[in-house]
């Protein structure tokens, strides 16, 4: 049963691995759309870089490396309230 328990939870955290990489991937090219098709001729439309297209970008980045640092991300957090919890328990 454990052995069971480890390998859904494998599973679970590469799916949510993937879905943080294609997220943050995704917030990372969607500044960047208009401006290529306007510089592929491809749109009339000129776009000026704002606040939001840097919030954009930046969510990005920090979605893309926790997708691609999730497992060392979890671990950290798991033991910090590991160790939390044996101080407070004593």
């Amino acid at each position: 049963m454990e052995k069971l328990k480890d390998k859904l939870n494998r599973i679970e955290n590469l799916y949510k691995k993937i879905f943080l990489l294609i997220l943050g991937s995704f917030l990372m090219i969607a500044p960047f759309w208009a401006g290529g098709l306007s510089m592929f001729l491809l749109s009339d439309t000129q776009v000026e870089w704002t606040k939001l297209h840097s919030v954009f970008v930046s969510a990005g980045v920090v979605f893309f490396v926790g997708g691609w640092a999730f497992n060392n991300i979890a671990k950290a957090i798991v033991a910090m309230v590991t160790r939390l919890s044996e101080k407070l328990s004593k």
